[in-house]
């Protein structure tokens, strides 16, 4: 896959498990607005699955434009019939490791033992409120 312009974490201010359990039929991209709902299907075999699927009611995420651009390039490259967003390189039918957002920091050049991880985006943003 061709390196993005913008880190997902970054762009869509969501827990990690959310974002790595990402089904593509819950992204709306014409109406900029991700809805994740209160319940998933689990995907027998993938470890903490349940941590982004258990809410009380579905979760409204706008979209910016930024994440659409990316969403829509992620898309490109995907492969035929993928329900994840961000499906793993072994298998499409699991999710990416818990391990990808801060390996792909790191290959963007933060240290993320000190500069930044991938679990502390949600956290900066709601800090901002």
């Amino acid at each position: 896959m061709p390196k993005v312009r913008h880190h997902p974490a970054l762009l869509l201010f969501i827990g990690l498990c959310k974002l790595r359990f990402a089904h593509r039929d819950e992204i709306d991209l014409r109406n900029a607005v991700w809805t994740i709902p209160a319940e998933r299907e689990l995907i027998p075999g993938v470890k903490y699955y349940a941590r982004g699927t258990k809410m009380r009611s579905p979760h409204l995420a706008p979209l910016s434009h930024q994440a659409i651009e990316l969403l829509h390039e992620v898309r490109q490259h995907c492969r035929p019939g993928t329900k994840l967003v961000f499906p793993g390189d072994h298998n499409y039918r699991k999710p990416m490791s818990e391990n990808t957002i801060n390996k792909s920091l790191r290959v963007m050049g933060y240290d993320t033992q000190k500069d930044v991880c991938g679990h502390g985006f949600r956290t900066m943003a709601y800090s901002a409120q």
